[in-house]
């Protein structure tokens, strides 16, 4: 996934003018990777997955997937709720994606009882979305992307309503699902820490109109940080401290990183 000088604005004919969202942003999400982008509330995160998902055009700029210009093939969102089909067991939601391509056969369905084993959810395909947790649900949503074919996952804090035990479980399974099934993950949150536990890279993004104020890659292997259970390992601090202090250079207010997450 790479964008290219991608800008986004809305309300031309709007009382008040035209609304600049996003202005020349250019950002590239690599094989087999996590890419995590932060930013100060409403600078335009959620707009960006938004258009990577093909659900907004851009106003200028390109964004290119899957070798296919300004065209996102094979992109699973997975959202803050996890959206399941409350009618339908856990098996059937896996499945939902490829059904609506057409393509449901014995080999997707195999790969959606591997993950659900993979993913701690093996005894519960029969089971309605009503009766397992959120958590366990947020899992189902990020196989259903998966099992629809999709080599690009994007997830807008898709972790921020679980508690601290579920949410790193839920970071480890994502992080693992990148490198079993060779992803391109590209997720948005408002957590600093939770953002160094997972990304291979972090975009920073300015307040709006939002472009790209740095780029933070961390080397340290995914698989080693989750070594330490309850709190971040020690040589993620500095990868912390790098992106409060972009954070901070591009608000200049401790209060408007910190304030509630208003999707733009």
């Amino acid at each position: 996934m790479r964008l290219r000088d991608v800008e986004f604005s809305y309300g031309a004919s709007h009382a008040h003018g035209r609304v600049v969202v996003l202005r020349d942003v250019s950002l590239s999400a690599e094989d087999t990777a996590v890419t995590v982008i932060v930013g100060p509330s409403g600078c335009g995160k959620t707009t960006l997955l938004n258009l990577m998902a093909g659900i907004l055009s851009p106003s200028a700029g390109t964004i290119i997937s899957s070798d296919e210009a300004s065209k996102c093939v094979g992109v699973g969102y997975v959202f803050q709720n996890p959206t399941l089909i409350p009618w339908r067991t856990i098996s059937a939601n896996c499945v939902v994606g490829a059904e609506l391509r057409g393509d449901v056969n014995t080999a997707i369905r195999g790969r959606a009882a591997r993950l659900l084993a993979a993913y701690g959810l093996l005894g519960f395909e029969k089971h309605y979305p009503s009766s397992i947790s959120g958590g366990m649900q947020q899992r189902v949503a990020i196989i259903r992307a998966i099992v629809a074919g999709s080599k690009v996952l994007l997830l807008d804090e898709p972790f921020s309503d679980s508690d601290f035990q579920m949410r790193r479980a839920l970071q480890q399974d994502l992080s693992r699902a990148v490198d079993q099934e060779a992803l391109t993950a590209i997720l948005v949150t408002h957590d600093l820490e939770e953002a160094v536990q997972i990304a291979d890279r972090i975009i920073v993004l300015t307040p709006k109109p939002a472009r790209v104020a740095a780029e933070i890659e961390i080397p340290i292997p995914r698989a080693r940080r989750f070594q330490h259970r309850w709190s971040l390992d020690p040589e993620l601090f500095p990868y912390l401290q790098q992106t409060w202090a972009a954070l901070d250079a591009s608000c200049g207010t401790e209060d408007e990183v910190l304030g509630s997450d208003a999707k733009a």
